[in-house]
Formats: structure tokens, C-alpha cells, sequence
């Protein structure tokens, strides 16, 4: 939580309430951004739900299996890691760099063409025989699942 009331009964009130951390401005960038990264340390042991299903999409995370409309797709392993790694993240923008992070384990390599390769194979098993697009490609910035929905 980002707050301007940073007394501590303000502090004990957000953390009571439901917050994971606490933090009160003026902050830090930095310390925003390594209190962001121990949330997400914290959460990655957690529990991911067993099946994700985003507009037309459905993600069976435990049987590692895809479904557009109801229609099975046929996945690689990595094709499948890749089309979680978006339904875990529905409707937002992916970057390269993500990608490469959290689905490759990779730093970022800016001569690398394994996200583009996997992401245009992805793109065809999800697209193929529907006539709405499956992702959208934000020139410069990355990549966006769409609800895939026909019409």
C-alpha cells in the first residue's frame, strides 16, 4: 500500500486491513521497487490456481493444458509455459524482457529471436482456425493476450 498517512497507527490500520506491505510517501523509487520484488518472492511459493480461464482462453495449470472456445490446443512444453505466463498476466502488456526473465530464465540478450520465434508459433496454434487474433503486438513494447472471442 502507497499512502501519504505514514503515522504508525496509519502503518498498523493498512497492514490490518489487509495489506502486505506498507509503505509511506515521499519514497524511495529504489526501496519501492525491492519492497515490490519481496512481495513477489514471497508469492511466487504460493498455491497458482488450477485452471485460468481469460475470455475465450482456458489454462489447466495442473494438467498443463490449453483450450481456445472449448477446442484443445496441442502445446509444446515451452509453448505451454509461455501461454500461462500470459493467462497469468491476462490483458497486460508482456515485454521481451519478461519474457525472457520469467519464462526463459534468461537476462536480457538483445540478439536473442526466441521470444519472437516461440511467440509466432504460440500465435498460430492459438489462431489457428478462428477468425479474432489471439495476441495483440505493441510495436516497440511487447506483446498482449486477447480474449480471443470470435465476432
Amino acid at each position: 500500500m502507497l499512502s501519504a498517512l505514514g503515522r504508525t497507527v496509519d502503518r498498523a490500520e493498512g497492514l490490518d486491513a489487509g495489506a502486505d506491505d506498507y509503505l509511506a510517501k515521499p519514497y524511495e523509487a529504489d526501496e519501492l521497487l525491492a519492497r515490490l520484488r519481496a512481495l513477489h518472492r514471497r508469492s511466487s511459493g504460493r498455491e497458482h490456481a488450477a485452471v485460468i480461464i481469460y475470455g475465450a482462453f482456458e489454462c489447466h495449470t495442473k494438467a498443463r493444458t490449453a483450450f481456445r472456445s472449448n477446442r484443445h490446443l496441442a502445446l509444446s512444453p515451452k509453448e505451454f509455459e509461455l501461454f500461462r505466463y500470459f493467462m497469468e498476466n491476462a490483458g497486460e502488456i508482456i515485454t521481451r524482457e519478461m519474457l525472457l526473465r520469467d519464462v526463459w530464465k534468461m537476462s536480457f540478450d538483445p540478439q536473442t529471436n526466441v521470444v519472437d520465434v516461440n511467440i509466432g508459433r504460440l500465435r498460430r496454434k492459438l489462431e489457428d482456425g478462428f477468425a479474432s487474433p489471439a495476441f495483440e503486438t505493441i510495436w516497440g513494447t511487447g506483446y498482449r493476450l486477447l480474449e480471443g472471442r470470435q465476432g
